[in-house]
């Protein structure tokens, strides 16, 4: 799945962003810079003021946005854009002319990783869910057998258990068929998974390759 770049306010609805110590402490730039960092949108210090005024407290704007420009330089980094990209992380669109240039770059390549993990994580979850269907298939052949097998069950009964095996064993098979052909697509999707994490940690050497 494709992760779109969006802007979006950070923070669940209902939850204040700052706790009445920090608000009274007051230490807006350093709030400033770990919003920055943090990759937060400059909304952010909208929901600061509304944390903040039940307390009596108005945010600096200034020292705030002073912390915050510094926060993002740390945060607008190729590297930090492509452990956001490879984690799948959301970016707000707060970084801007080369520098925001190098983080999207950065993104586009975690992008991508997260990308061939997810399309992985897809298939073995699809191998996973026919396995159980497979199983189930399984269990109701044997009980059908049974039934065939039973001299007591009337022959109607044992009729019909016989064409509903025939039946089932035919849906076996295309859920092997199909079993075998996500075999296959796993063993390329991983071995693509582990070509793009070796070309990604030669291009960005400090990132841990999960």
């Amino acid at each position: 799945m494709r992760w779109m770049l969006i802007a979006v306010v950070a923070g669940l609805s209902g939850c204040a962003s700052l706790s009445q110590e920090e608000c009274l402490a007051g230490n807006w730039r350093t709030i400033g810079y770990e919003d920055g960092a943090q990759g937060q949108p400059a909304e952010r210090v909208g929901e600061h003021r509304q944390a903040c005024e039940r307390h009596g407290v108005s945010p600096n704007l200034e020292l705030w946005r002073l912390g915050y420009d510094e926060g993002l330089v740390a945060y607008c980094t190729p590297d930090n854009g492509f452990r956001v990209g490879a984690a799948g992380g959301a970016y707000h669109g707060v970084c801007r002319g080369p520098q925001g240039d190098g983080f999207l770059a950065g993104l586009r390549d975690g992008q991508y990783f997260y990308d061939a993990k997810d399309h992985l994580a897809g298939l073995e979850s699809d191998r996973a869910r026919i396995g159980d269907e497979i199983g189930e298939l399984q269990r109701e052949a044997d009980r059908l057998r049974g039934v065939i097998g039973d001299r007591d069950a009337p022959k109607d009964v044992r009729d019909a258990a016989a064409a509903d095996l025939l039946e089932v064993g035919e849906d076996l098979g295309h859920l092997k068929t199909r079993e075998d052909d996500l075999a296959y697509d796993i063993h390329r999707a991983r071995d693509d998974v582990d070509a793009v994490r070796a070309r990604m940690r030669s291009i960005y050497p400090g990132w841990s390759g999960y």
